[in-house]
Order: C-alpha cells, then structure tokens, then sequence
C-alpha cells in the first residue's frame, strides 16, 4: 500500500482518478506501488491499469512452442489471432512470462506491471514492438496477476550473437562490412530513442549480442539497420 491504514476501497478510487488524467504508463507504476503484501487486485483493476484496448485474451494465443528462457523469465512462440478470426490469419508473437518463483517475489512482479506500462510508450523501428499484454489464469484476481504475460512482435532472424557464432564456425563470409555497419547504426538509432527521443528517458542495462534481434531479409539473409531490434 502506499500508507498505512488506506483501505483496498480508497486504492481502488485513487486508481480511478489516475486512469482519468495520466498515461498508461503512470497508471501501471502507480498500480505497481498499490499492490499489497498478499497481491489482492480485482480483475477490473488489472483491466484498468493495462488499458482494455491492451488486455488481449489469452484464449486468442496459441503456444507454439518454447524459445528462449532466462534468469526471471521464459519467452513462448505463440499465434496471436483477432477475436472471431481463423488460425490461418494470426500473427506470430512473442510472449514473455516471469517464472513462477519470479511472480511470487512483490517486487519483481511491480518492476514486471511497470516494465510493461513503459513498452506500451515507446514507439521506434529499431525496438521490439510491445503489443500488450494478457493473463493466462482468469480464476481470480491473484491468479491473473500471478500470470501476467507481456506480448510483443515476434523478430524471426535469430539474434546477433548466433549470428556472430556462425561466422565464427565457418571460413566463408556470413554476412559483409557493409551489413555488419547496417546492423551498428539499427542499435545506435534505436539507443538514441531510448536514450533522448522516447516520452521516458530509458537506460536498456542489459544490451549485448544476444540481446539484439535482426529480422529475416529474403534471400540476404542479414535485414539492413531498420530490421534490427533491440
């Protein structure tokens, strides 16, 4: 709680008057900062704070498979269809979860609501696109916190890091000089959005090969600066 002695009723109205006035952004951080010890939110509080033109169904993704797993979460290949469409027509996702023991720990699951809050503003071509986000257990408003999932664009090129290992096992060139500069001046435009341009001034703090993605480009193989994510 933000004081002690506020009850859930009177969070329940200051978030509603956020949601009036401030950014989805502001509105996550201030949720983030409202959560109790035992994680009590309604599920129309979570409906709130991510913007229901956000909150995508989960019945809506399709898990694909498993494609990549780190310290705090996972990433899930899913096929994200619009209500009432087919399969056919859906749109590869990405979709990251916290681990379990992640979603148990207050504080990761607030830096996790504010992370997605900040996604949802920043706009650039050189960045993963946030698409929203969704609750994969709607039994009860701790459940759906406790599942929280952030969508994003599915960036299909692997990353630079395999890319770089695959240069290195081969003699023959992989990708020129010219397409290695490309890829240097994605990650500049993009950290210079981040950095001076985005609505939040952003430090990313964990970028590294791994963690920039390159979009397929045809037969090239390598896309140019404006297919790089990070």
């Amino acid at each position: 709680m933000g004081s002690e002695g506020v009850t859930a009723s009177e969070d329940a109205d200051s978030l509603v008057e956020v949601a009036r006035t401030d950014s989805l952004a502001s509105v996550l951080s201030k949720v983030a900062r409202t959560l109790s010890s035992q994680l009590r939110m309604s599920a129309s509080m979570v409906d709130l704070a991510c913007g229901y033109e956000h909150m995508i169904d989960s019945d809506n993704l399709l898990f694909e498979k498993r494609i990549g797993e780190g310290g705090f979460a996972t990433v899930e290949l899913r096929t994200m269809i619009q209500p009432g469409g087919d399969e056919e027509d859906g749109e590869l996702v990405a979709v990251k979860r916290l681990k379990g023991e992640m979603m148990g720990d207050q504080l990761e699951l607030k830096h996790f609501i504010a992370e997605c809050g900040l996604l949802r503003e920043l706009h650039h071509p050189n960045l993963v696109r946030c698409l929203g986000v969704c609750s994969m257990d709607r039994s009860s408003s701790e459940a759906e916190l406790r599942s929280l999932c952030l969508v994003q664009e599915y960036v299909d090129g692997g990353s630079l890091r395999e890319l770089m290992l695959l240069q290195e096992a081969t003699i023959w060139r992989v990708y020129s000089y010219a397409q290695a500069l490309d890829i240097c001046v994605g990650v500049a435009s993009g950290m210079a959005y981040l950095h001076t341009l985005s609505p939040e001034k952003v430090v990313h703090r964990d970028l590294k090969p791994a963690n920039i993605l390159l979009a397929k480009k045809g037969a090239e193989g390598v896309g140019k600066g404006e297919e790089v994510r990070v």
